[in-house]
């Protein structure tokens, strides 16, 4: 079904006969310089995209994103975004694919409706094309996870109420396919990763799990995978004050049921309450986030396993022309219970960022992140339980 349902957004814009079609998108330059600990991308335990595997310095045209949007009627709009890159699983995958009707309203009053393959709406960081961020290459700890594991497969609707002074806004959704998410979080923990998974794509988990449960390296898993035929859900709520800024929230609980199996890939229970909030003083922009929440699997009665986890970030922007610069701090954790923690794991991160975009249709940027966190099971891999990654770079972005 999901297939199915995918393959028919696709071809809704090729098929539309009177229809305003728009397409944005771009290609993506990347000067590197990467850590020495393997990237999570090569099966290794490295916080970044990009780690040892990659050697030192490298220049590498990372990827060319699409978006194509035919809008049917001024409610109407079906939206397609793909992307083709050396480094995942499928070279070309699809990110999002969905139909949202949002009609227009002389009144207060606004609703809308949306189904397909989304982005569940967290991130106050990545508004722009190809849930990228204006501020940085690599968003936070909480949205490279999102990125990486979540993805609404079915319906959200909601409503919203403007006034003289903001917008309030409520928002709801029932999916499936995504019974897995929870299961990179727990195996490999938190990571700063600047490229969303493809709704087709397997994820490859740590070479030091597998290892642990007896599997071939190069351990790959489904992320988009229904298995229990049980529903999730979320509910978001916003309030966006002209003056005060914006305040959202939202409880998310995919609602896998705990011991389910098929095809070989089990179901992982994944809760969370996630908070932000934004505002503009200026030329500056605050955007803070926190989420809390657990993820849970029993793949046995006797076998009961639970990874507790939060994280939070603050970034602090200047704009100013042609200029945008950027300062981020992340702080993360995954708490387990167990007399021996597997997935136990500490850290926080700083990102400073700088933006140069002379033309409308050509972005610089110059990023370098750092990283120091705890992870027990790291010695298991030979490693020192103690990592401290840095990782730099120069992108080139041109728009189309």
């Amino acid at each position: 079904m999901r297939n199915a349902l995918l393959a028919l957004l696709l071809l809704l814009p090729a098929s539309a006969g009177a229809v305003e079609l728009k397409l944005d998108g771009y290609g993506d330059l990347r000067l590197v310089v990467p850590p020495s600990e393997k990237s999570y991308l090569d099966g290794g335990l490295g916080k970044f995209r990009f780690g040892a595997e990659d050697g030192g310095a490298k220049l590498e045209w990372t990827e060319l994103l699409g978006q194509v949007a035919a809008r049917f009627t001024p409610g109407l709009t079906a939206v397609v975004v793909a992307r083709i890159a050396s480094d995942q699983t499928k070279t070309l995958d699809v990110l999002e694919s969905y139909i949202r009707y949002r009609p227009v309203s002389i009144t207060p009053w606004r609703w809308n409706f949306k189904v397909g393959a989304f982005f569940p709406p967290i991130s106050l960081e990545n508004t722009e094309v190809g849930w990228t961020s204006p501020w940085t290459l690599t968003p936070s700890s909480i949205n490279s996870w999102v990125g990486d594991e979540l993805r609404t497969l079915g319906a959200s609707s909601g409503v919203e109420y403007r006034t003289a002074r903001g917008t309030l806004s409520l928002d709801g959704a029932l999916f499936g396919w995504n019974d897995p998410a929870g299961v990179v979080l727990a195996y490999r923990g938190w990571a700063f990763d600047d490229r969303p998974s493809g709704l087709f794509e397997h994820i490859r988990l740590p070479d030091v799990v597998a290892n642990e449960f007896g599997i071939p390296t190069q351990w790959h898993k489904p992320l988009f995978k229904e298995i229990d035929d049980r529903p999730g859900w979320y509910v978001d709520g916003a309030w966006d004050d002209r003056a005060f800024g914006r305040v959202q929230i939202m409880r998310y609980d995919n609602n896998a049921e705990l011991d389910a199996i098929r095809d070989g890939v089990r179901t992982w229970r994944t809760q969370f309450w996630s908070g932000g909030y934004a505002n503009q003083f200026g030329p500056f922009t605050l955007l803070a986030q926190g989420m809390t929440g657990e993820t849970a699997v029993a793949p046995a009665p006797a076998m009961f396993s639970k990874a507790d986890f939060d994280a939070a970030y603050s970034l602090i922007g200047w704009q100013r022309g042609e200029w945008r610069l950027a300062w981020r701090y992340d702080w993360f954790k995954v708490n387990d219970s167990r007399t021996e923690p597997y997935y136990k794991e500490y850290g926080d991160a700083y990102t400073i960022s700088a933006n140069w975009e002379p033309r409308k249709w050509l972005r610089l940027s110059a990023e370098a992140l750092w990283v120091n966190a705890d992870r027990d099971f790291r010695e298991d891999a030979g490693l020192p339980e103690r990592t401290h990654e840095v990782q730099v770079q120069f992108g080139v972005r041109i728009y189309y």
